[in-house]
């Protein structure tokens, strides 16, 4: 038995070539890999979730903008025609 750092370092690396280590490795690798499917899986769902649900908001933002764009727009032109009534009268 070699003592000191190589000989550590050595015996640690027998230690993992072990099969039966390298089968639990592999193991934890794949339950790794289903855990990140799912989450990922997760994710999409939630993005698509939060994607449907700003969609409704864009519409009403839309429809919000469009009334207060019409009524700026009639209040303006109701104040140019009074702005003009008013000076052809004075």
């Amino acid at each position: 038995m070699a003592s000191g750092l190589p000989g550590n370092l050595v015996e640690a690396m027998r230690a993992s070539t072990d099969w039966r280590q390298l089968t639990v490795l592999g193991e934890a690798l794949g339950d790794l890999k289903e855990v990140w499917n799912t989450l990922t899986g997760s994710t999409s769902d939630a993005t698509s979730a939060t994607d449907e649900s700003t969609s409704s908001w864009r519409s009403l933002g839309e429809f919000l903008g469009q009334v207060f764009g019409t009524i700026v727009t009639v209040i303006t032109l109701a104040l140019g025609g009074l702005i003009k009534v008013i000076t052809a009268v004075i």
